[in-house]
């Protein structure tokens, strides 16, 4: 079980910088998200499967990566 790796996501941004609308962030200049990444070690280099989830789009994404370890 130690080549497995489970990371949970979180990310949060603002793209309205104008004062007013940092004091109201329940206004629409909020985006959130969230997800989950399982990531196995292997001989061939990291693999790793992401779901990730938004309110805003309401969809849930799925991508993979692939690499080498250096």
């Amino acid at each position: 079980w130690d080549d497995f790796l489970i990371s949970p996501l979180l990310n949060a941004a603002l793209y309205n910088f104008e004062l007013d609308a940092l004091q109201n962030l329940s206004s629409d200049n909020l985006l959130l998200g969230g997800g989950l990444s399982i990531g196995y070690l292997s001989g061939l280099g990291p693999m790793e499967v992401t779901f990730a989830w938004s309110p805003q789009n309401k969809k849930l994404l799925a991508y993979v990566n692939l690499g080498w370890t250096f």
